[in-house]
């Protein structure tokens, strides 16, 4: 009984080893690629911000006042800077551990123009004692927060006094 051996030639299996290294390297660079793109897109995009920000936005607040109807806050901000202020992250504090935050309500405020905005509801919060504003500019069709742009407004360690009880 004579047994045979069957395989493949050297030179085939060489050929499948180089067809599979080419096909699996074409799989790793096209994710590469992607991902590469991805990143620059993502690091362009938080770079454009941080320069808009840091150049174009420049604000001040000179009033807060309790509205009594809506139990909300009348912010009176005066934008300074080149870019339109399109909302503010509001961060109302009774204490330091009592905080409400939210967007703030009212229309944008353009380049060196002032107006008031609303605060969110303070809800159960009582006696405000400080408020933090972050502005939001658009960049591109989106919202884009200044979050190293934030302006107070009060004192935590104070009374609460430099917040009017009451809106003329």
């Amino acid at each position: 009984m004579k047994m045979s051996k069957k395989g493949i030639s050297p030179l085939i299996a060489t050929v499948l080893i180089l067809g599979f290294t080419v096909a699996l390297a074409a799989i790793i660079m096209n994710w590469g690629t992607k991902f590469t793109k991805d990143i620059q897109t993502s690091t362009s995009e938080s770079a454009t911000a941080n320069i808009a920000c840091s150049q174009d936005v420049t604000f001040s607040v000179s009033g807060v006042c309790k509205d009594a109807i809506s139990g909300t806050y009348k912010i009176t901000v005066a934008n300074d800077g080149k870019a339109e202020l399109k909302l503010f992250k509001v961060r109302l504090y009774r204490d330091s551990t009592n905080a409400l935050g939210g967007d703030s309500t009212g229309v944008p405020i353009p380049s060196f123009g002032i107006a008031s905005i609303n605060s969110p509801s303070p809800g159960t919060l009582t006696s405000i004692k400080k408020i933090d504003l972050t502005p939001v500019i658009t960049i591109n069709a989106k919202d884009v927060p200044c979050s190293a742009n934030i302006e107070s407004y009060g004192d935590l360690n104070g009374d609460g006094s430099d917040i009017e009880d009451a809106c003329l």
